[in-house]
């Protein structure tokens, strides 16, 4: 057997991390993704340009609490407002923030969400 013979029967090495330089930026995404709240907000912001009061509607909640919520999707680099007149409209940050809505959209809204139907699993009692 030659040593190329040899060689291409070794397993491929493990690709190195990707995302561990990268956790802080992702863990904070992840956190402003992890209200509902703001999921909502980025999913109607999908769709295109909204204002508050079009954004309360949608949600049903009050403009205290839907500010906040576009207050954090912006400190993050998220969302980006544009002034009309007295209104302020907000839009998706271009990025790959939509890439990953449409994949969240097709993980759990087209039946491949695993626990699609189960039952809720208990808790388990605090001790």
């Amino acid at each position: 057997m030659t040593a190329t013979a040899r060689d291409d029967t070794r397993p491929t090495p493990p690709a190195p991390p990707r995302l561990a330089p990268h956790a802080p930026d992702l863990s904070a995404l992840l956190r402003a993704l992890g209200h509902h709240g703001r999921l909502a907000l980025l999913d109607h912001l999908r769709g295109g340009g909204k204002t508050v009061r079009e954004l309360q509607d949608l949600l049903g909640a009050s403009q205290p609490v839907v500010s906040s919520h576009l207050a954090r999707l912006r400190h993050e680099g998220l969302v980006r407002f544009e002034r009309d007149g007295k209104c302020s409209v907000y839009f998706l940050e271009d990025g790959p923030l939509r890439a990953l809505l449409d994949h969240l959209d097709t993980a759990f809204c087209d039946g491949l969400r695993p626990h699609a139907g189960a039952p809720d699993r208990p808790r388990a009692a605090r001790a």
